[in-house]
């Protein structure tokens, strides 16, 4: 039953590995998103930075069920849902590596060198 659903793996326990190490690795990458949430956002307003990151993570989560759901039915494959989330995950290492091109801190952060909002 399982090739049915994934022509890579034969075996259970060769999809949880990987799903598991995929997990793993987001799991990075979203600490680094609230790193730099709290690392640039005012001293005021940090929590409300890091909610703002979180909530909009949340949108992700809540559609990708019902993406996946829409190509599995559409396809009788899990392969496009994997492939959708390996051409969003490497557009997201793009805008990243390429629109990221300094971090530092907002007016109004403890480490910023612009003057303090009252």
């Amino acid at each position: 039953m399982l090739a049915h659903y994934s022509p890579w793996f034969t075996s259970w326990g060769g999809a949880v590995a990987v799903l598991s190490l995929a997990d793993f690795g987001l799991n990075l990458a979203v600490t680094q998103f609230l790193a730099i949430a709290t690392a640039t956002a005012p001293a005021r307003s940090t929590a409300s930075f890091a909610g703002a990151v979180n909530g909009l993570s949340v949108i992700g989560g809540t559609a990708s069920p019902l993406v996946t759901g829409y190509l599995v039915e559409a396809t009788g494959s899990f392969a496009s849902s994997f492939a959708l989330s390996g051409v969003m995950l490497v557009v997201v290492v793009v805008c990243f590596v390429f629109g990221v091109t300094r971090i530092e801190p907002l007016p109004g952060h403890p480490n910023s060198r612009s003057p303090r909002i009252s």
